[in-house]
């Protein structure tokens, strides 16, 4: 979660914006979410990132969206989106956006060089950075333009005075402007005078009232300030806050970045507990980069960390509801959490998933139960995809790495790892977990194998090598000490020989007929192959002969147990003379069906789920309501009718076929499962 954004109207109304997995929007107070991309740009099988949402202060179904380079509108509440400022905006970083909040139809955009103005909702813009000038005064004119402004990172318009508007920039201070932008002053003493503004926050009425966080230096408010006129900002200094450096920095420069929130004084309720019932008139929130959220009542003289039950340390962003006490934080790896007390946080996730499934995971004796792993948790459902339940006892704010297997006699015992801890097991369900890493020096966990007849013996595949346990992971032991290895990154194993294994790495494939014993590569004479990373790897349950590759440059087949390779592509999309296969699941029966997940190299070219019933010599597109196109991870339930699981690039898990109807309202729903209608019958 990047980015939370709430209609200044309604303010139940959110939308979040996030890394990978486009938009979202709830309309009643994150209950529940639901996805708000299109027209969004797809980058590399996920949507381009949004790093800022601003909703239109009077026409609320009006909202901008910030990706990395230029800027998207949507007239229809987030409907459909549109990129505008073609022709101006096109290659310009937007970083930050503020509207007129008298005049709605007048946008000031802060972008990589300097400022935008727009004064039709964004139909037209032009350049305002005359006075705009970089570190030290620098900066050529010509003809009353400014050739080379600084970054604009920070825009407010001053609620009292539309013409009042305050920018910060990156390195050179912080200016203000009277007259809407068309000529700009330094402003705000020398405290911070050129250093990179971050973000800042002005509340009518309230004093003091301009506040700003810059990297270097950590928390500073404009004194004095009881309006917000262009003369106060002019004649006012930077001052840095009593409570930052002991509270929120810790040192200096601050090691975080940091959201500041200004909120002035709810209702007093004589039911519940009210920070405002004495003191100042209002409470200053800030949000940190990973040290949680912190909030001051005296003016800033203290902070306090509020911080209990959220979920991630790492804040991306914060908004709040002063009429309910309510408070909203998005975590770039924890999704939504909200406080109604400022004391304690909810996770506040349903219906809202937008990080990308690493891994996916169907459990041999629960047809129902599957688990899906994402950068920062795991997550399980148990009845099949339907409805799904965070695992938070692995702890947020670790990476969570794709390394994902469950026992195929016990749905309960789940294997997977983190960057801090490993290989970490769960033997409950995921209920709780611990790790079980002994003999293994590293933590780079990348793919897991049990033995099916034995799942005591489980394999794990690292960045330096394998390692083997016979005791359900309490030990480990290196199994390949004769056969150096690149990382690898998937592991397969024989179900009708259990003693024949193969190891997928960043340079080919490796095969051992003996339990892990002795390894030798086999990815014969094609240079292709040889060079690839081994994404998946499938063994066909009914003809163990026929092994399947999934690979960076393309699909590759053995039908003599994997002593020799062809490429088998036919009808696989193809951006960049191979197709990028990070996936490959079988499907029992005779014959099986093959599935593979496919991710163009060229942005939104070949992204989806492509199948083959004829052992891999012939494909079709499987990807009828598959939304989000870009697939990493793929798994088959077993039993009689068995569902294919494809999870996606900041979209979720999606399944196949169509899921029964959703629960009611208000049971919890993590990841939304899409329906998914029979294959298409054609599609190059």
């Amino acid at each position: 979660m990047t980015v939370l954004a709430a209609d200044p109207q309604n303010p139940r109304t959110i939308y979040a914006g996030t890394l990978d997995g486009g938009i979202w929007k709830t309309t009643d107070g994150a209950a529940h979410w639901s996805p708000a991309s299109d027209g969004l740009k797809r980058v590399n099988g996920g949507f381009v990132a949004i790093d800022s949402i601003v909703v239109d202060p009077v026409v609320s179904t009006r909202v901008y969206a910030l990706p990395f380079i230029g800027l998207y509108k949507s007239d229809d509440g987030g409907r459909n989106w549109a990129t505008i400022g073609a022709g101006v905006l096109d290659g310009l970083e937007v970083l930050a956006v503020a509207i007129d909040p008298k005049a709605s139809s007048t946008i000031y955009a802060g972008t990589s060089r300097g400022v935008y103005v727009s004064r039709d909702a964004g139909v037209t813009w032009t350049p305002s950075n005359s006075g705009l000038v970089a570190a030290g005064g620098g900066g050529a004119s010509k003809a009353g333009v400014q050739l080379n402004p600084p970054s604009v990172s920070a825009v407010a318009v001053s609620p009292q005075d539309s013409a009042s508007v305050m920018v910060g920039t990156q390195g050179a201070g912080t200016f203000a402007s009277g007259d809407g932008g068309a000529t700009w002053t330094k402003c705000g003493g020398n405290s911070v005078d050129d250093l990179d503004a971050g973000k800042f926050d002005l509340i009518p009425g309230l004093a003091p009232g301009v506040y700003e966080f810059t990297p270097e230096a950590g928390l500073y408010d404009l004194v004095p300030g009881p309006g917000l006129r262009l003369e106060e900002w002019l004649l006012g200094h930077w001052e840095k806050l009593e409570g930052d450096e002991r509270d929120i920095c810790f040192d200096s420069p601050c090691e975080e970045d940091a959201e500041i929130l200004l909120l002035p004084p709810a209702p007093l309720s004589t039911e519940s507990f009210h920070p405002f019932a004495s003191g100042p008139a209002f409470e200053i929130i800030v949000a940190t980069s990973g040290r949680g959220v912190y909030h001051s009542l005296d003016g800033g003289g203290t902070f306090t960390p509020i911080n209990d039950g959220l979920p991630s340390l790492a804040v991306a962003s914060i908004i709040g509801d002063s009429a309910t006490l309510t408070r909203w934080a998005g975590s770039g790896v924890a999704g939504v959490a909200r406080t109604t007390d400022d004391a304690h946080w909810t996770i506040a996730n349903t219906g809202l998933f937008a990080a990308e499934v690493y891994a996916l995971a169907a459990a041999n004796s629960s047809p129902a139960t599957v688990y899906a792993a994402t950068e920062s948790q795991v997550l399980k459902s148990a009845n099949a995809g339907v409805s799904w339940q965070n695992l938070p006892a692995i702890g947020f704010d670790q990476q969570v790495w794709p390394a994902l297997a469950v026992d195929p006699t016990n749905s309960s015992i789940v294997y997977a790892a983190t960057d801090e801890k490993g290989v970490i097991k769960s033997t409950d369900g995921g209920a709780s977990w611990h790790a079980t890493n002994s003999g293994i020096p590293t933590t780079a966990i990348e793919a897991f194998a049990i033995v099916p007849s034995s799942p005591q013996t489980v394999y794990a595949g690292t960045d330096g090598g394998i390692f083997k346990s016979a005791d359900g992971g309490a030990h480990w032991t290196l199994a390949n000490p004769d056969t150096p290895m690149p990382t690898v990154r998937s592991l397969a194993i024989d179900p009708a020989s259990v003693q024949t294994l193969f190891a997928g790495t960043d340079r080919g494939v490796f095969r051992s007929t003996d339990g892990g014993a002795h390894w030798s590569g086999v990815s014969g004479a094609n240079p292709f192959l040889a060079i690839a990373q081994v994404h998946g790897i499938g063994v066909d349950p009914t003809a163990h002969t026929h092994v399947y590759l999934a690979t960076s440059r393309g699909f590759w087949k053995s039908d003599d147990g994997g002593t020799t390779w062809t490429e088998s592509d036919a009808g696989l999309p193809s951006t960049a003379g191979q197709p990028n296969v990070p996936a490959v699941a079988i499907e029992p029966g005779s014959p099986s069906k093959i599935d593979v997940a496919s991710m163009g190299f060229v942005t939104g070219e070949g992204d989806g789920v492509y199948r083959s019933i004829d052992g891999g010599t012939t494909w079709t597109a499987l990807d009828a309501g598959l939304a989000h196109g870009g697939v990493d991870a793929l798994a088959v339930s077993s039993g009689s009718s068995p569902i294919l699981y494809a999870g996606t690039v900041g979209g979720g898990v999606f399944r196949s076929p169509a899921a029964e109807p959703p629960p009611p309202p208000g049971k919890r729903r993590v990841i939304p499962v899409h329906p998914a209608p029979p294959a298409r019958v054609s599609k190059p």
